[in-house]
């Protein structure tokens, strides 16, 4: 077979180097489950080929298809930002896999030497031909399920080197300039974004008093007083209902450092006003001021004079929220901020601010959930030291809360009355309803999470209450990318995700948009999520584990922390179908059954935990009546819970599962179950006679 020339060879693998290269910047960039191995294999079949004398042409062929394939794949990443369909995923698992056999091939090469390898020239060239037809079969795939007009989707040899990794490279920098911008705007990235009464000197007592329980917000605190000391200070703080937006606030406005700094403070609170002119009668009675015809000259003329002047408007959402008032509300904050010695803290539910305004900055964040100590210290500041056995309760309370500083103060003053073992008993009946006792937002945490509901910002976008509802089944929250890749019949997802944000009945942890605990619960309870809408969900997440377990001795570590990364969710989703399953569907109670053991096999081989779920298979199998099914399971049982069989049922149940195999004439899962069994008996009895029997007759089969 004549030999290319060397400029030529040279210049192919000098193409191969570079794009290596770039396929281990994409890799470094994104956790794409079989990157790496894919980067690993490549570098090694290109220094094997580097070697080789005989089959060069073809050699260098193959490393024009892995260049190619290659440089797809990277592509496809940086288009979807590191998160692709398990079908993709699929996909390059098997091209891994072919890259893993060819680097095997070309190792058993080196290893014959070149007389052995020039005597079986024929062989060797046959099975070259096999794997250009693999790999010409992955380059179609990735062309077909890709984009075909990305700037990398088509690629020939031809082309410069470096200037194909350098499109690349460009390539990803575009795309994360693009992410970045959209990420840090106003909306889409809300931490990026940053109350009471009337009150001077002489009429302190007007003001709210000081929060008596008060722990987690020292951060926040300090921040805002910081602010404050420079006059004028402009704060927004937000967040989500029951938050501890009002309670920050209070602790301002009693702050012994701006006691002394503004010798008049005052604290409105905008909770009942719906429009412009009942916030300026508010803030009117505020001040201590008369009704007036023309009330915001009356407002601007009392707060005049040289005095610093500290003004809290607690609940201003409240008559900002309708867009019929935006403009007037804006207004009414331009005109106040404009007297120079004034200082003004505004309390809002959501993520936003209002315009017209300037802000300090930095911003002060949208108040997070408080730390765990914290919400430990309020619970056990209402409540009488617990018992030793009463601790553990404490700690599963808590797990409810989410560390939501109302939910953690309700519920610690019902472990108060009724102890602690009675409120977690009301939970599982009566979930959040239990804190519901009250009649106002600030003592009801159902009445605050529907007032965020029925917020015009969540209302009049289209399909985002159907995007909290199905994230109140999540408890790891979503990507966009999943949402994408799942197919879930959700219109606009970016419209949507703003409205949860920007009313903070949601948050974004890194890329997920996830919702708290005692928020999902609410939402499940008033609008749970329709079978339509989750099961698009659920067949994604259940497919991302088939993935997992077909290439599961392939290095897939970032696989399988995209599982880890939904463990709870898939749990979720699972039970979710069976509650709400139809009766005569027995394809789709087929395949949950399936996905309940893969998942419990995952998480036994990962976690070394099994999932809860396991336990309505029994049942689930007398619905379907699936010989095949009915054997698996009790395979799954001496396999990865052989502790829970009693010796005296090993017997019974090995025939049993044999039998299932059999009458579903199934020869492949009856070997396999024959290998449980083997590895029952040297694990557990630790009769390796009975296990070699076993491994024997798998072999039979």
């Amino acid at each position: 077979m004549p030999m290319l020339p060397l400029q030529r060879t040279n210049q192919l693998l000098h193409y191969a180097n570079a794009a290596a290269a770039t396929f281990r910047e994409v890799s470094d960039c994104y956790d794409v489950p079989f990157l790496g191995t894919i980067s690993g294999v490549t570098d090694l079949i290109l220094q094997t080929i580097g070697s080789m004398r005989s089959n060069k042409e073809e050699y260098l062929k193959l490393v024009g298809q892995i260049q190619t394939a290659s440089l797809m794949i990277g592509a496809l990443c940086v288009e979807r930002r590191g998160v692709l369909h398990p079908n993709m995923l699929d996909h390059i698992g098997k091209f891994a896999e072919s890259l893993q056999q060819i680097q095997s091939f070309l190792r058993t090469q080196q290893e014959l030497g070149s007389i052995k390898r020039l005597l079986k020239n024929q062989e060797n060239t046959a099975q070259l031909e096999k794997y250009k037809a693999s790999l010409e079969r992955a380059i179609d795939v990735f062309s077909i399920e890709g984009n075909p007009s990305s700037i990398l989707a088509s690629t020939t040899l031809d082309m410069d080197a470096e200037q194909r990794q350098e499109q690349l490279l460009q390539f990803i920098r575009s795309m994360e300039t693009e992410y970045n911008s959209d990420g840090s705007s106003l909306i889409s990235n809300p931490h990026s974004l940053g109350g009471f009464g009337s009150s001077s000197n002489s009429l302190l007592s007007l003001l709210p008093p000081s929060p008596k329980i008060f722990h987690g917000r020292e951060t926040e605190l300090r921040q805002v007083v910081d602010t404050l000391l420079s006059v004028p200070g402009y704060v927004a703080i937000l967040g989500t209902g029951g938050i501890g937006k009002t309670s920050l606030a209070r602790a301002v406005v009693h702050h012994p450092t701006l006691d002394t700094k503004y010798p008049r403070r005052f604290f409105v609170s905008c909770e009942t006003s719906n429009s412009l002119s009942e916030l300026l009668a508010a803030i009117v009675s505020g001040l201590g001021l008369e009704p007036s015809n023309v009330p915001l000259r009356c407002i601007l003329g009392s707060l005049s004079g040289d005095a610093p002047v500290l003004l809290v408007l607690d609940n201003l959402e409240t008559p900002w929220e309708p867009l019929a008032c935006r403009d007037g509300i804006e207004e009414l904050l331009s005109k106040v901020t404009e007297l120079s010695h004034l200082s003004l803290v505004v309390t809002m539910r959501g993520a936003e601010r209002p315009g017209k305004v300037r802000w300090n900055r930095p911003f002060l964040s949208p108040l997070n959930p408080i730390p765990d100590s914290a919400a430990r210290k309020i619970f056990l500041d209402i409540v009488d030291h617990p018992s030793s056995e009463e601790a553990i309760l404490v700690d599963q309370i808590l797990q409810l809360t989410d560390n939501l500083p109302l939910a953690v103060n309700l519920l610690a003053h019902l472990a108060a009355v009724d102890g602690c073992e009675t409120v977690l008993t009301r939970w599982k009946h009566e979930k959040t309803s239990i804190l519901s006792d009250g009649y106002d937002k600030v003592s009801s945490l159902e009445k605050s999470i529907s007032i965020s509901l029925a917020s015009p910002r969540i209302t009049s976008a289209d399909g985002a209450q159907e995007l909290l509802s199905l994230l109140s089944l999540l408890p790891n929250g979503i990507s966009e990318a999943e949402v994408l890749g799942s197919n879930v019949p959700i219109g606009n997802f970016q419209h949507c995700r703003t409205a949860l944000l920007r009313t903070s009945l949601a948050y974004l942890d890194r890329d997920r948009l996830r919702v708290l605990a005692p928020i999902r619960e609410y939402v499940q309870n008033a609008c749970r999520p329709s079978q339509h809408l989750v099961r698009p969900l659920r067949e994604y997440l259940r497919s991302l584990i088939v993935v997992w377990q077909v290439y599961e001795d392939l290095s897939s570590g970032n696989l399988v922390a995209q599982v880890i990364t939904n463990l709870s969710n898939i749990s979720a989703v699972i039970a979710h179908g069976l509650e709400e399953r139809e009766p005569e569907d027995l394809n789709d109670l087929t395949e949950t059954v399936l996905a309940i053991l893969l998942l419990d096999q995952f998480r036994m081989d990962t976690l070394h935990t099994s999932t809860e779920l396991l336990r309505f298979v029994p049942q689930l199998l007398d619905v379907l009546k699936d010989e095949q099914l009915y054997g698996k399971y009790i395979e799954h049982q001496f396999r990865y819970h052989p502790r829970t069989i009693l010796p005296a049922d090993v017997d019974r149940l090995s025939a049993q599962g044999l039998k299932h195999f059999q009458k579903a004439n199934d020869p492949t899962g009856e070997s396999r179950f024959y290998l449980a069994l083997a590895s029952y008996y040297t694990r557990i009895v630790g009769d390796l006679s009975r296990a070699r029997d076993s491994v024997n007759q798998s072999l039979v089969q």
